[in-house]
């Protein structure tokens, strides 16, 4: 075992009234590890230093002032496994009341400092190793999108994979966004556009994150690309095919309460701008091959694999909303015109099945809408148990859209508690909804009853106030909670990532 050289530091003699020198040297001398101990008037003095003439391979403790001042010039010169450094001046001569104290405790960590640079052993060398200058987003919704475009403006090339046929996530279908009630697609739209032009970012649609494996900077991703019937490179999005298509199927974009063909364009803002094929629905009849002057169509397209090198993984996946019929007494399925957040966001918007009117199922107009809040959210053992944080915000700006239809209309908002978040969110959605007459009830609904009329009837008590209630309207617009989509865990298992007791990837 190699022995050890100590040097004390007097610190240009300022700390020799405070600690023994004589007594600490004369105590490490005895040890047998030591080799020598020198007593030196500073270590700060790079003349001191080189006089000493060290080996490079010579095992030293430095005893002085904070090991920031010196350690920089011994490790660069001796390495980092060769020196240790024990600071006498602020944990000892200054910490200390006497000599006697400041100098025993010298001792009692130049010994501890002395056994520990004997042990301890030159650390491996690093290797250079590769950084892949690409990076993946999972996730095509708004932020996806947003993210991709940041990471390719510093120009990176970006993966930007999405489970739909199309970017554009629940943004894509809303009517407004709050608080200030500005077009979402008007938003959005162009971020889609910007990323389906940019040079830098390879939109993969329809297409899953199925392996992982490498490390920090070089990743190898395997990704699943489903079939989608329609080869993207040959579909210029003329739509002839589905003119022709005599089959409909539910369309999801427009929340189940339109039907689509067969096969379809998810949006007329899509991105990529190409059709589609679901084979759940598809019957194979070859009508609209013949209609397809680009031979574009194969109905015995299979999936692909693809493996992508890169260097960062971004997930940016989105959530799913609560099955509200989970909660039988709001009869969601069982009574018309009893609906969720997201369809009436379709029925409202200028794009939607109704081309923005709000009208019931028999086709008459809504005038009377009661909003249920934390439906699936703050439920414990049955949705969330937490907040969702966005269905208040959400339920106050679709009810100031109800007006801004109707200024006639009346509009209920039954809430648990309400919670704006956001700066300024208070101020421009609550105190405006009071403002357009919109009225709050502190309560969440027992039931939804229909009376004799087919109207439907909101049975309530009011906690502020104690009192029972029954309100009677056309239309009950059920807040849902945000849950993890069906995908996540599994994808949180193959990137190995944690997710919260809620199923949410963990922060």
């Amino acid at each position: 075992m190699r022995r050890v050289t100590v040097l004390l530091c007097t610190c240009c003699s300022t700390l020799l009234d405070k600690i023994d020198f004589e007594k600490v040297s004369n105590e490490l001398s005895k040890t047998p590890l030591v080799n020598r101990v020198e007593i030196v008037d500073s270590l700060c003095n790079s003349n001191t230093v080189n006089n000493l003439g060290f080996n490079p391979n010579e095992r030293i403790v430095v005893a002085a002032c904070s090991s920031r001042f010196l350690e920089v010039f011994f490790k660069g010169h001796l390495g980092a496994s060769n020196v240790e450094f024990v600071n006498i001046r602020e944990q000892c001569a200054w910490a200390c009341e006497g000599k006697e104290d400041a100098s025993l405790k010298a001792i009692r960590l130049l010994n501890a400092g002395v056994n520990k640079v004997t042990r301890m052993r030159v650390l491996q060398e690093h290797e250079d190793f590769k950084i892949v200058r690409e990076a993946l987003v999972i996730g095509g919704g708004v932020a996806g999108v947003r993210c991709a475009l940041d990471i390719a403006d510093a120009g990176y090339r970006v993966y930007l994979v999405e489970k739909e046929p199309s970017i554009g996530g629940i943004m894509a279908q809303l009517d407004k966004t709050f608080p200030t009630l500005d077009c979402s697609i008007c938003i959005e739209g162009p971020l889609l556009s910007e990323a389906g032009r940019n040079k830098n970012i390879i939109i993969i649609p329809s297409a899953e994150v199925i392996g992982v494996k490498g490390r920090v900077g070089d990743f190898r991703v395997l990704v699943k690309v489903n079939p989608t019937y329609v080869d993207p490179e040959k579909c210029n999005g003329c739509g002839e095919c589905a003119n022709v298509c005599p089959v409909y199927q539910p369309n999801r974009y427009d929340a189940n309460l339109k039907p689509v063909k067969a096969i379809y364009c998810p949006f007329a803002q899509a991105v990529p701008l190409k059709y589609v094929i679901n084979k759940d629905y598809c019957i194979e009849c070859g009508v609209c091959m013949n209609a397809c002057t680009r031979a574009a169509i194969n109905l015995a397209d299979e999936p692909k694999m693809l493996e992508l090198n890169v260097g960062a993984i971004v997930v940016g996946v989105g959530s799913a909303l609560f099955d509200p019929r989970l909660k039988p007494e709001y009869h969601y399925g069982d009574y018309d015109n009893v609906i969720t957040n997201m369809e009436f966001e379709r029925i409202i918007c200028a794009s939607g099945p109704t081309g923005g009117v709000l009208l019931k199922k028999d086709g008459k107009p809504a005038k009377r809408v009661a909003f249920i809040q934390c439906v699936g959210s703050r439920e414990s053992g049955l949705g969330i148990d937490e907040c969702s944080y966005y269905c208040c915000a959400a339920s106050m700006k679709e009810a100031r859209l109800i007006l801004e239809h109707d200024k006639d209309a009346r509009v209920f908002i039954f809430y648990n508690e309400l919670r704006a978040f956001g700066k300024w969110w208070e101020d421009i959605l609550y105190r405006r909804c009071l403002e357009d007459g919109i009225i709050f009830i502190r309560s969440r609904p027992s039931e939804i009853r229909r009376n004799a009329d087919g109207n439907l009837v909101v049975v309530y008590e009011d906690t502020l106030t104690g009192k029972r209630g029954e309100l009677e309207v056309d239309m009950v617009v059920l807040a849902l909670g945000f849950k993890p989509s069906g995908e996540l865990a599994k994808l949180a298992n193959t990137l190995g990532i944690s997710v919260d007791k809620n199923g949410f990837i963990e922060e």
